[in-house]
């Protein structure tokens, strides 16, 4: 498991060098950059709580709530490489919503609720709200819809 983690932290960092030094970047390759940087951070982060758990619940959940973040930086990145119009990151802040509510959710509900971050899954060991109780539905959600939305966008541009 290690391993994998090592090999998808290198390619990430391998990835996100090779495009840092393109000499004319667009704005679809800064996204892809930041993309790949906030996979490299999600591997990371697992990698260390598997191995090295830490006390700082905070900074664990921001950790664990990556995946709100990397899957709408993937949609980004195909909206900005497909769409005929100017990618404007500020059009797409909504897509934020899911992680700063999960975490500031999380934050009010933590000590509560029991909120710990353990072998890189969030758990609760007293009473769930309801937006913990249903934390996995959320992310497997969000999870499954930034990749079918980017899908779909590419499907469309190929048919045009």
């Amino acid at each position: 498991m290690n391993a994998l983690m090592y090999i998808g932290m290198f390619m990430a960092g391998f990835l996100t060098l090779l495009v840092s030094v393109k000499k004319e970047r667009e704005t679809y390759d800064s996204i892809l950059m930041a993309w790949l940087v906030l996979t490299a951070g999600s591997l990371f982060f697992f990698y260390h709580d598997f191995n090295y758990p830490t006390r700082y619940l905070n900074l664990e959940l921001a950790a664990a709530l990556l995946p709100f973040i990397t899957a709408p930086f993937l949609y980004f990145y195909v909206c900005a490489l497909v769409l005929p119009r100017r990618f404007e990151f500020k059009r797409y802040l909504y897509h934020f919503i899911p992680f700063l509510f999960m975490y500031g959710s999380m934050l009010y509900y933590g000590p509560e609720a029991g909120v710990k971050v353990e072998d890189g899954f969030i758990q609760m060991t007293y009473y769930s709200p309801f937006q913990l109780r249903w934390y996995g539905m959320i992310l497997a959600g969000s999870s499954f819809l930034y990749p079918t939305l980017s899908l779909y966008l590419l499907f469309r541009h190929r048919n045009r």
